[in-house]
């Protein structure tokens, strides 16, 4: 009587095993089941973020192309205006040597000046020596800003 409890028990005991087995390949395979689920969505959500991260990268190198035609736009402004001023200063830098060596040359007794107007002439002259002095000078970005 005792071994067959004991073998009824073992039985039981050896059913129950293969219970427990048969219950875990079950969870198993609807675990791997899951973890393939979970694989599909993840490469599928890369593929979309792979996507937008592309095309966000397209529109950033667009805007930096543009950017860059505009700075070279308002770089050539800038050097074309540079060009224009310097012309210019460099007619009026010529026209104030002009006149500087021509007043050097005349003697304001000759013209018969009053004492103010040789004064002012003076002032006058010297004024031109400081634009001629001031337009032989570099001029740095700073001050044009």
């Amino acid at each position: 009587m005792i071994r067959d409890s004991e073998a009824r028990v073992l039985e039981k005991v050896d059913l129950n095993d293969q219970k427990n087995d048969n219950r875990m390949s079950s969870q198993r395979k609807d675990f791997l089941h899951y973890v393939k689920d979970l694989k599909a969505i993840t490469r599928e959500r890369h593929v979309l973020y792979v996507q937008e991260v592309n095309k966000v990268h397209e529109h950033v190198n667009q805007q930096i192309a543009e950017l860059r035609e505009d700075m070279q736009k308002e770089v050539q402004v800038v050097q074309q205006d540079y060009a224009s001023i310097n012309q210019k200063v460099d007619i009026i830098h010529n026209d104030a040597t002009r006149f500087v060596k021509l007043y050097d040359t005349m003697n304001p007794h000759v013209i018969n000046l009053s004492e103010q107007a040789v004064k002012h002439f003076d002032e006058l002259v010297t004024l031109l020596k400081e634009l001629k002095e001031l337009s032989v000078k570099p001029v740095s970005s700073s001050l044009i800003s």
